[in-house]
Formats: structure tokens, C-alpha cells, sequence
């Protein structure tokens, strides 16, 4: 700990927040611009304009506070063991300040008039602390101009960014959301050091950006440590120090406490680290999965460190798996967090199934350095950073899966999405000039991932594989634990500003060539279905390399491009996607049966289907009985679910539900029974009802037995029981990230059901305001993916258009919904 800090120690928080209740402190909840004290009197009238905006930091006062602030340190001390709704917290922040017009200084933090007890400012308390409702304004005669200045707080860091399971608590602050439940400033270009400290029970273990630096008992009434020895028997608590971190951005800092295990350490080059925890109840698929979890972390950052030429750049490197966390992985310094299903696969993942969880790891270490070393100054350039590290995952994900078909892995989870925003009226450009920062989370979705990586590997085709790696290097020495969007990127690229303005071999008219990409890439509308028209390079040299699978899938989304634009019958499609039932490669019939799942339910009308049916459900069949491999049976099944339609397929679903018919070798999982009883409902089947429950009573009060009570209401027959669930799916107390949520309005929204759920699409489309506030990156892009997904309509395309008109939706959400919506808009322009 640093000279002067001890006066700070953790185990002073009790004793501050006891003071802070005393009758001579301000009160726990201030209203905006109250003045305590002896002599009361109104405050000064404070106007932030264009410095405040209903989304929190505007870019304006981002751009203020990097011209005053330098020298940002954060001390945070955090209590966890007062349950889920309080968690009492005092910081101290340190900063040098210089602002020649005499402006207030402005400090982040979500509903600080509910949540902050005390400030003191260089060790005097404000008398006087305006508060709107995001921000902290402090007024600049107590600040200390070109000095060290000094603000602590008492507060509650209970916020919407602390997130608690029953054995976890973890953050997940992501752009612009630290502030919900920190105070600090919350922009990514004024790095900091944090210190934290965490008072946890001592059967947890608390993980942090940094190593921990050492641990102080509790006992009742202790004023420093170790003064009472009474501690674990007394409180069974402690309190945890981190060291320092390194300089990082507010969003990348991150803690984590719980009964957590750890599997191994694993040593790499120069005593590198890599600790993966996980909740005990994980332990048996941890066991089975770990090694080969922290195997790929090794080897990621092998090639990582070699393509970058330097070394990771934070040390040591823990990895928490998550249940349930709503992003794939963030990659927060020195502790990555990743949902745990996307890691633990099951016994039978295939090797495309290994291959993307590969791919996921490497994009999240490719992170240490593009995004957490060169942080972005401002998310105007998001798709910089997810698109080097998605560049990087898949070289990383091809090189180290060579039994997957590269080229049609890249062609059908990078080509395909990018072409599909390219195509829809959702497009934009993948650089947005974004006025505050919130605005950044309505970023995240293919454009910065897909598009992202698909400029970067066109930009490296037009400068060379080995110029851009140097460029690249370049970039990342040059602004090392610093900042760099594009504009810095270029100039590596050109070689300007290094060894007397020298430019990169060859690179006469490089400047102009830049340029002429980032007008198609950047700057216009977005890039067109034509600039996306050439799939990403791949291994294949030539025509004669591509692999059957991979010509297949091509001359599958040339169709269906044709059958989007209006100019080829869906019809003639089918019999395409029907032969490519039969060919034994996973990834080719992942794409052939969502492909087919579009053109039957939007494209190809009931009495049409009714005859391309028997011979649809007899490939689906044969697929289910004969397939020798575990996952391509599982597709068929899936597929199977979602298109039957006569009384023979569904007599046939009902022994598969039942287990009156089993197949060798393939039992149905509980959750993929489950699944076909649904199908059966929403179809209102014969005896439909007697399979479900059927179904229920063999899966009793396990996780599968809930996620199908959650479920029935939204496939039932009964349309008032199902407007009850849209209701209840509607509500505030219905949390919209829960378990299963989503697929219950999917089901809700089924094709055979749009007809009555074009009642749901306006009361839906309204409800992405909330989802945009609550600050889940992926959330209202899926929510909009299973509202619209099942819909073909007129009527439905007319709804989606007339509240979009009306500004039913948020200005920055708009292009998501018309992305989201551009099948329906097709389809229904066919009918």
C-alpha cells in the first residue's frame, strides 16, 4: 500500500459509515441542491447543458474532464456481507486538476442522490453538492488548481452493475455502465489505477483486476487489523486487498467474490499465469472440460504474443466461469468472465462445437491488448477493437481446428451475418458518431463483430499480411497502456510520426488506398451487399480447394439471396436444401435447415406446404433414425420439431416425447424432450396435452421440469391464457433476462400463431426502451429476434412500420428493430 494510505485501511469502512449516520452528518438522502449545515442557504443554480443528457456522459464533457483531469487514482472499499440489497462503500479519488474557466467538476454515479451519505473534498466536507441524476457536481473553489485534489465518499455500490446469483457476486460494467455502481468518471480515454478492497465471509474467495496483495481479519468493533483476535470465530469475515492495477479504463475494471474453486495453474513463458474458478456446483463438468479450457488459453496466447511480438500485457490472468452471464466473455484485465455454457460443453460436442469455443477464448485474449493495453478514446471506433480480436480468434480457431472446414465456418458465422445486416435497411456505418456514451451499447451486434472482421481482413488485404502486422505492432508499442482509435491505426499503418516520418515499403499511394476503404467501410451508409459480395479469404487457393460443404453453402445463399430480392421462387430453393439433408457435415446442415426454416414458414404458403411436406418430414425422419453421429441427429430432431406438419409426423414426435419410440445410441435429452412437447402443443396435436404431461411428471422439479412450466402457458391453446403470459412476459416483475424469457416470446410469436399475436408487436417494440436502459448489450437485439421472427405478414410489417413512424422505438435502436425486421419485410412483400 502506498505512503499515507493506511489512514484509508478497510477496516475503517464500519466506523465511516456509523459516523455518517450521526445527527451532525448530512442526512442518507439529499435532495438535488439541498445545503446542510448551521447556516442553510439555497445553492447556486447549477445547469450542466450540454454536459448532462438523459444517457449519462456526454461526449462533451468527456472531452472537458480529459482537458482538466490527469493522474486518476481510484481507492474503493466494498462490504459484501450485508446481502443482496446493500453494500456499503466509501471511495477515495485522487486527481490532479486544472481548469482555467473555473467550471464544476463533474463525477459519475447512477441515483447518487439515493446512494451517497457523505463527500468530503481534500478533507473538508461539502456543504454544498448538487446532484442531477447521474452526476455529482463539485464546485470548483473547493478544488486545488494544478494540485493533487482528494474527494472521498460514503456510499452504496447496490447498483445495476453488481449482479448476484446465490454463491456469486460479480460485476459487469461494460461501456458506460461502472457508473452504476461506482462513482468515478466514466469514460474509457481517462485511465486509472484502482486499488480495492472487499470485505467478504471467509468461505469466499474475491478475485479482482490484480493479485491480491493480503487479508485483514474482522472481529466486532476493530479499528485496524489485527487489533482483535476475535475475528473469524466473531464475524467469520475478512477483508481482501488488491494490489494496484495498472492503468485501465472505468469498464474494464471488475471484482468477483464467492465460494469458488480452482482447478490448476498453468505456467507459460516467462511465469505466466492462467487460473481458471468455477462455482463448486460446476465441478464435475469443470473437471471434464478444464484442462482443455486453460490448453486453449495457453495456446491462444502463444500465438498472440507472436503475432503481436510483446508479451501479454496483464499478469496473471484468472478466467471465472459464469452461469447465465449475458454476454459470451468480457475481458476485463487480468479476470475474464465467460458464460460458463459456452465453455463446459457437453460429452458429445461436435468439433465445430470445440472450434467456436476455441475461437471465443482467443477473441477475448486478443482483447489484453487491442481494447485493454490501446484502450479506445471513445466508442466511436467499437468496431476496431471487437474487429481485430475477431480477426485474430478465427486465425487463431482455424489454425488450431484443422478437422473443420475453415472457409464454410467463416462463410456461414461471418460472411452470412454481415451480408444479412448488409442487405437490411438496419444498415449503418461500422463507425458512429456517438454523442454519449450510452449510445455505444446499441452498437453491439453483427456489424461490430461480423462486418468488423471483415474489414479488417479486406484492410490487411490491401496493405499486405506483413505491413499490416508491422503496422499493427506499431500501433500497439506506440500507445501501450494508452489510448488509439482508427485515426492512430492509420498513421501505424503509413508509418508516420516513427523514424523521421518513414513510410511502409512500397506504400506510395497507400494514404489514398486507406482512404478509398474507409469511405466504403466507414464512413457511408455501411458497407453494401456488393462490398461484401467476395467471401472472407480462406485457405483455399482456388476453386478446385473449396471443399463440397463449402460449395454447397455458397451456391445455397446465392439462392436465397435471389428468393429475398423477389427475383427466384422459394420453391425452386427446396429441393436444394432438402438433398443437402443427406450430406454428413455439420456445419452445411446447420445452414440448409435454418435456411429452410425461413422460406417455409415466410415464403412458402399453407397449401403449398402441405405438399412439400411428406417428403420434407421423411428426410427429417431418415436424418433422426440413420445418422451415426450424436450432433447431426440433433439437428435433424431440431429441424424435425420445427417444420412438421401432418399427423403422421406428429404421431411420430409424440413417441419420441413419450420414449415409446428410442433410438440406439441417441436418447433425447430432457430439455430436447421437453422441446418436441412444445411443438406438439403450439400445433395443438391429438392427445398433445397427454404427451405434455406426460413429459412433465418424468422430469420432476429439476431445471428441465421448470423451463417447461414456464413455457406450456405460451403454446396454449387457450388465447387468453396466452395474451396472460405476453402480459406477464410485459411486466416489471418479469425480469426480460431470466432464463427462458426469450424463448417463451418466440413461441408466443409462433408463425402458426401470428395471426393473434400482431397485438403483441406494438407493446413490444415499446418495451426495447427499458431493455436499452438496462444496459444488456445483447438483449434487445435477441428480444427483437423473437418477437418479429415468427411473423410473414402485411399486417405485421404495416405494425413494425407505423410505430417506427410514431418514434415508438429509440432513435438508436431503430436501426437494430429494421435489421431485426428484414425478413419480415420480404416475406411479406411475396404475399
Amino acid at each position: 500500500m502506498k505512503a499515507g494510505a493506511r489512514s484509508f485501511a478497510p477496516v475503517l469502512l464500519l466506523g465511516a459509515i456509523a459516523a455518517c449516520q450521526a445527527p451532525d452528518r448530512p442526512p442518507e438522502r439529499m435532495e438535488r441542491g439541498e445545503r446542510v449545515g448551521p447556516e442553510a442557504a439555497a445553492p447556486p443554480s447549477w445547469d450542466l447543458g450540454s454536459w448532462e443528457s438523459e444517457g449519462g456522459v456526454t461526449r462533451e464533457l468527456a472531452l472537458h474532464r480529459a482537458r482538466v483531469l490527469g493522474g486518476v487514482e481510484y481507492r474503493f472499499e466494498l462490504d459484501l456481507t450485508r446481502g443482496p440489497q446493500e453494500v456499503p462503500g466509501r471511495a477515495r479519488i485522487a486527481f490532479r486538476w486544472h481548469d482555467p474557466d473555473g467550471r464544476p467538476l463533474v463525477l459519475d454515479f447512477a441515483a447518487a442522490i439515493e446512494r451517497i451519505q457523505e463527500v468530503r473534498v481534500n478533507g473538508r466536507p461539502v456543504e454544498a453538492w448538487p446532484v442531477a441524476d447521474r452526476h455529482l457536481v463539485l464546485r470548483a473553489e473547493e478544488l486545488r488548481p494544478s494540485a493533487r485534489n482528494e474527494v472521498t465518499l460514503s456510499f452504496d455500490a447496490q447498483g445495476p452493475s453488481l449482479h448476484r446469483m446465490d454463491d456469486l457476486v460479480h460485476t459487469l460494467f461494460v461501456p458506460d455502465r461502472a457508473h452504476g455502481s461506482l462513482p468515478l468518471f466514466d469514460q474509457p480515454d481517462l485511465k486509472a489505477t484502482f486499488r480495492l478492497s472487499l470485505r467478504v465471509p471467509n468461505e469466499w474467495r474475491a478475485l479482482s483486476n490484480a493479485s491480491v496483495e493480503g487479508q485483514d481479519m474482522v472481529s466486532v468493533g476493530q479499528r485496524e487489523p489485527g487489533a482483535d483476535a476475535r475475528s473469524a470465530a466473531t464475524e467469520g469475515h475478512r477483508w481482501v486487498r488488491f494490489q494496484e492495477t495498472a492503468p485501465i479504463a472505468p469498464y474494464l475494471f471488475a471484482f468477483a467474490a464467492g465460494p469458488l474453486e480452482e482447478l490448476r495453474m498453468d505456467e507459460g513463458p516467462e511465469g505466466r499465469v492462467v487460473r481458471l474458478l468455477h462455482r463448486p456446483a460446476e465441478r464435475d463438468a469443470v473437471h471434464r472440460e478444464g484442462p482443455e479450457i486453460l490448453d486453449l488459453h495457453t495456446r491462444a496466447l502463444d500465438f498472440l504474443e507472436g503475432w503481436t511480438g510483446s508479451p501479454l500485457p496483464f499478469a496473471p490472468l484468472e478466467v471465472l466461469l459464469v452461469p447465465g452471464l449475458p454476454v459470451g466473455g468480457m475481458e476485463h484485465p487480468g479476470l475474464v468472465l465467460y458464460r460458463a455454457e459456452r465453455l463446459l460443453l457437453p460429452r458429445a460436442a461436435t468439433p465445430a462445437n470445440r472450434m467456436e469455443r476455441g475461437r471465443l477464448v482467443a477473441h477475448e485474449m486478443a482483447h489484453m491488448w487491442f481494447g485493454n493495453s490501446v484502450t479506445l478514446p471513445w466508442f466511436d471506433d467499437l468496431w476496431l477493437k471487437e474487429g481485430f480480436a475477431e480477426l485474430l480468434a478465427r486465425r487463431f480457431a482455424r489454425d488450431t481446428f484443422p478437422q473443420v472446414d475453415g472457409d464454410l465456418y467463416d462463410l456461414l458465422t461471418l460472411h452470412r451475418p454481415a451480408r444479412n445486416l448488409a442487405r437490411s435497411r438496419g444498415r449503418r456505418p461500422l463507425r458512429s458518431e456517438l454523442a454519449e456514451l450510452s449510445g455505444a451499447r446499441a452498437l453491439y451486434g453483427p456489424g461490430v463483430y461480423a462486418t468488423a472482421a471483415m474489414a479488417m481482413m479486406e484492410l490487411e488485404r490491401m496493405v499486405g499480411a506483413e505491413a499490416f502486422q508491422e503496422g499493427s505492432r506499431r500501433f500497439l508499442e506506440v500507445h501501450a497502456h494508452g489510448t488509439g482509435g482508427w485515426e492512430e491505426l492509420r498513421a501505424a499503418l503509413e508509418g508516420r510520426g516513427v523514424e523521421g516520418d518513414r513510410r511502409l515499403s512500397g506504400a506510395g499511394h497507400l494514404e489514398t488506398r486507406l482512404e478509398d476503404w474507409a469511405r466504403t467501410w466507414l464512413r457511408r451508409e455501411g458497407p453494401s451487399p456488393e462490398d461484401l459480395s467476395r467471401p472472407p479469404p480462406g485457405t483455399a487457393s482456388g476453386p478446385e480447394e473449396e471443399s463440397l460443404g463449402y460449395r454447397r453453402a455458397r451456391l445455397q445463399l446465392s439462392l436465397h439471396e435471389r428468393v429475398l430480392d423477389g427475383s427466384l421462387d422459394a420453391e425452386i430453393l427446396l429441393p436444394l436444401l432438402l438433398s443437402s439433408l443427406e450430406v454428413p457435415d455439420e456445419l452445411l446442415l446447420r445452414q440448409s435447415t435454418e435456411l429452410l426454416e425461413e422460406l417455409w414458414w415466410g415464403f412458402v404458403d399453407e397449401s403449398r406446404r402441405a405438399l412439400w411436406a411428406p417428403r420434407l418430414e421423411e428426410a427429417l425422419e431418415r436424418g433422426i433414425r440413420r445418422a451415426g453421429d450424436p450432433a447431426l441427429r440433433a439437428l435433424h430432431l431440431q429441424a424435425f420439431r420445427r417444420h412438421f406438419v401432418t399427423s403422421d409426423a406428429a404421431a411420430l414426435a409424440s413417441a419420441l416425447a413419450t420414449g415409446e419410440l428410442r433410438l440406439p445410441g441417441f436418447p433425447l435429452t430432457e430439455d430436447e424432450r421437453a422441446d418436441v412437447a412444445l411443438a406438439l402443443a403450439v400445433r395443438e396435436s391429438e392427445g398433445w396435452e397427454d404427451v405434455a404431461g406426460g413429459v412433465r411428471e418424468d422430469l420432476g422439479d429439476g431445471r428441465a421440469g421448470r423451463r417447461l412450466d414456464y413455457l406450456l402457458p405460451a403454446v396454449s391453446p387457450d388465447p387468453a391464457i396466452r395474451r396472460v403470459a405476453f402480459r406477464t412476459l410485459m411486466g416489471d416483475a418479469v425480469d426480460p433476462r431470466a432464463p427462458w424469457a426469450l424463448e417463451a416470446l418466440a413461441l408466443l410469436n409462433h408463425p402458426l400463431r401470428q395471426e393473434e399475436a400482431l397485438s403483441y408487436l406494438p407493446p413490444g417494440l415499446a418495451r426495447i426502451e427499458t431493455l436499452k436502459q438496462d444496459g444488456w448489450l445483447f438483449l434487445p437485439e435477441g428480444w427483437i429476434r423473437s418477437l418479429l421472427g415468427g411473423h410473414s405478414s402485411r399486417e405485421a410489417a404495416a405494425l413494425v412500420d407505423g410505430v417506427l413512424a410514431r418514434g415508438g422505438v429509440p432513435s438508436r435502436m431503430e436501426p437494430a428493430v429494421l435489421h431485426g425486421a428484414d425478413f419480415l419485410f420480404r416475406a411479406a412483400g411475396r404475399r
